[in-house]
C-alpha cells in the first residue's frame, strides 16, 4: 500500500472525481477526511466505503470559499488524526455562461470556489505540514486551463490561475519537504458531464484520440502517484489526464 499510515483531506469528495480520489487513496492505505458542502447523505456513503476498506474516515461539512469554515475543518482533521499528510484541492463549481452574460456575483462565486478555496485550504494545512517537514498537495485543475472552451470563461480563468499557484507554491515550500503538483482532467464521465446532449458528447469524444471519456477512477489513479513516495522528487508539475485531448 503506497499510502499506508498517511492521512488525506480531499475537498469536494461526496461525488465524482473527489469521491474516486478518496476511495482510491483509502485502497492504498490512507485514512481520509471527506469534505462536502451540502450532500451529507452522499458523503456518508463515501465514508462508509472507506471504512469498509479498513481505513478511518471523517466526514466534514465546509464551504472551501469561507476561511472560517475551512479552518474548522482543518482543526477537526488534526484533532481526529493528529497529522495531515495529503491535501487534494478538488472542490469547485463550473458556470456555463458567455462572458457578456456573466454577472459580477457569478464571477466571484466561480473564482471563490475554484481558486480562493484552494488558498484557504492550503493555508490552513500548511502549518501542520511544515511542522513535520512533509506534505503532498495536489490541485485539481482542468484541460480548460490549457485550451479554454467558449462559455466557460470564469471557470477556465480560475483553473488557469491554479497552475500558477501550483508552480509558485512548489518553490516556496519545497525546502520544507512539501511537494505541490496538479492534475488536469479532460472530459471525465461524472454526474455533471453526463448532462450534456448526445451531440455535445459525440463532438467532445471525436477530439479525443482514445475515443472515449475518462472515468473518475482514471483521475484517482493519477492522484495516488504524486501523493506517494514514488513521486518524492516531483514537484511543480501538471499531469494531464485527458486521453490526449488536443495534444
Amino acid at each position: 500500500m503506497r499510502l499506508r499510515d498517511r492521512t488525506a483531506l480531499i475537498t469536494g469528495s461526496s461525488r465524482g472525481i473527489g469521491e474516486a480520489i478518496a476511495l482510491g487513496m483509502a485502497k492504498e492505505g490512507a485514512d481520509a477526511i471527506v469534505n462536502y458542502s451540502s450532500r451529507s447523505e452522499a458523503v456518508e456513503k463515501v465514508a462508509y466505503r472507506i471504512r469498509s476498506e479498513g481505513r478511518k474516515a471523517l466526514a466534514v461539512q465546509a464551504d472551501v470559499g469561507d476561511s472560517d469554515s475551512v479552518k474548522r475543518m482543518a482543526d477537526l482533521a488534526i484533532e481526529a488524526f493528529h497529522h495531515l499528510d495529503i491535501l487534494v484541492n478538488n472542490a469547485g463549481v463550473i458556470l456555463w455562461r458567455y462572458l457578456a452574460k456573466v454577472t459580477e456575483q457569478e464571477w466571484e462565486k466561480v473564482v471563490n470556489r475554484n481558486l480562493t478555496g484552494v488558498f484557504h485550504c492550503t493555508k490552513s494545512v500548511l502549518p501542520h505540514m511544515t511542522a513535520r517537514n512533509f506534505g503532498k498537495i495536489i490541485n485539481i485543475s482542468s484541460a480548460f486551463a490549457f485550451h479554454g472552451l467558449s462559455g466557460s470563461v470564469a471557470y477556465s480563468a480560475a483553473k488557469s490561475a491554479l497552475l500558477g499557484f501550483t508552480r509558485t507554491l512548489a518553490k516556496e515550500v519545497g525546502p520544507r519537504g512539501i511537494t505541490v503538483n496538479a492534475l488536469s482532467p479532460g472530459y471525465i464521465l461524472t454526474e455533471l458531464t453526463r448532462q450534456a446532449s448526445d451531440e455535445e458528447k459525440a463532438q467532445l469524444i471525436s477530439d479525443i484520440p482514445l475515443r472515449r471519456g475518462g472515468l473518475p477512477e482514471d483521475i484517482d489513479n493519477a492522484a495516488v502517484f504524486p501523493a506517494s513516495e514514488e513521486a518524492s522528487y516531483i514537484t511543480g508539475q501538471v499531469i494531464k489526464v485527458d486521453g490526449g485531448w488536443k495534444i
